[in-house]
């Protein structure tokens, strides 16, 4: 009966969120996000990760630049750039305020790959740290933390073995 009622309650909250999620984000209409691949490298001797995103973008119609949140690095957290590639091409970018800018090449193409390669100490949605057994441990958080989003999360939970 428990487990019941904790699915129950669980799939009330989950539609709660879709229900009364406000969209209060900033769009650019002209381009559609339809794909990210991420890879992570993370070790055990620090908290930093070195990251690579591939993003996939469909322009509806041409835009001078578009932007992608990804926390600025700021004291001891947040992550640095070190290259973004339209293709196989370096494409023109900048990095204000927590959102990196891209600007793309001109062309006929209207859905175009990005790699986006950078490295740091996440401040949020991946926590790095010790269990209570002395056993390194990496949390990742998936989704929109923010209750008010609409947006589920999906929590990954990885122990390094022994």
């Amino acid at each position: 009966m428990k487990n019941k009622f904790s699915i129950f309650s669980s799939l009330i909250l989950l539609i709660g969120n879709f229900s009364f999620g406000q969209d209060i984000y900033d769009k650019n209409e002209n381009v559609d996000i339809q794909h990210y691949v991420f890879n992570l490298e993370l070790n055990d001797s620090t908290n930093a990760i070195a990251g690579e995103a591939f993003v996939t973008v469909n322009f509806k119609e041409e835009t001078d630049q578009f932007s992608l949140d990804l926390i600025q690095k700021s004291g001891k957290y947040g992550m640095e750039v070190s290259s973004v590639f339209e293709g196989d091409k370096e494409s023109t970018y900048q990095y204000i305020n927590n959102k990196l800018v891209i600007s793309p090449e001109e062309g006929d193409s209207k859905t175009r790959t990005y790699r986006i390669k950078y490295h740091g100490i996440p401040e949020r949605g991946l926590v790095i740290d010790t269990t209570k057994y002395g056993r390194r441990s990496f949390l990742v958080i998936i989704g929109l933390t923010l209750p008010d989003t609409g947006f589920p999360q999906l929590i990954i939970h990885m122990i390094k073995p022994q």
